[in-house]
């Protein structure tokens, strides 16, 4: 049996109380979030890792210094590190609103760096061979990528559609065949999956990608909501929560 923990970075709707009268009321913020994760993974025995602030606020999946590792320039503005539009293009904060460099660094010390340093300390402890960052991704895509439609489950792991190495990069984050059987377990469950479409995985994977083993999963919504800006369902809870146990449970197995 292969022990892992989880990490869920863009669950919170945590809004810092000094901030809550900066944001633009116009701003379509839970379409950005991912909402319903913590309540999915609430009882798993897996050890846990979760993000406690809106990614309106912060997005953890970013580098700290928000240059982006597979470019080595800095994030568009649609995927800054402090984000300032929505998917829709609507300004986050009002005019003038902006967070200063002081509320940045700040939001940085208090929540980025713990996150990361909780990460380091479960890989140190030497009790666990992998991590799974899950996510939540739009059914629908967003205004600035492609209008594909996307599957139920998505299994990022920095490599190509067959779960091989890309080119450009030294490895991926799992052995590819390895990556080739997690997604045979979903797929005998009934869900369809991609290995890395449309997400091969952001800067959480590029972080550990030569560090330790880990994937990116990514849940349509569809999965546990009726909308990509709507809240998700008891009932779709409860089915996805009963059905990534026993994925889960056979992943960690080996089968």
């Amino acid at each position: 049996m292969k022990n892992f923990f989880i990490t869920i970075g863009h669950s919170s709707l945590t809004i810092p109380q000094n901030l809550k009268n900066c944001i633009n009321p116009s701003a379509i913020l839970l379409e950005l979030v991912e909402p319903g994760l913590i309540e999915v993974c609430k009882n798993m025995q897996a050890k846990k890792v979760i993000f406690d602030l809106h990614r309106a606020i912060l997005d953890i999946n970013r580098s700290r210094d928000n240059i982006d590792p597979k470019t080595n320039e800095k994030y568009p503005i649609e995927r800054d590190i402090f984000p300032q539009i929505d998917f829709q293009g609507n300004d986050v904060y009002l005019k003038d609103s902006n967070l200063s460099d002081d509320e940045k660094e700040e939001l940085l010390q208090k929540y980025y760096d713990p996150f990361f340093a909780s990460i380091d300390n479960l890989i140190s402890s030497g009790e666990y061979e992998f991590f799974i960052d899950i996510h939540l991704m739009n059914n629908h895509s967003s205004g600035y990528e492609m209008k594909n439609p996307r599957p139920d489950i998505c299994i990022g792991t920095l490599g190509d559609p067959d779960g091989e190495i890309c080119l450009n990069r030294p490895s991926t984050t799992i052995k590819p065949e390895t990556a080739r059987e997690m997604k045979l377990v979903f797929e005998n469950n009934k869900y369809s999956c991609n290995l890395n479409r449309p997400f091969a995985g952001g800067y959480i994977m590029m972080k550990y990608l030569t560090k330790f083993p880990c994937i990116q999963l990514e849940i349509n919504k569809k999965l546990l909501m009726d909308s990509d800006s709507g809240m998700p369902k008891l009932e779709k809870i409860k089915k996805l929560k009963e059905d990534l146990e026993t994925i889960f449970e056979k992943i960690a197995k080996g089968s």
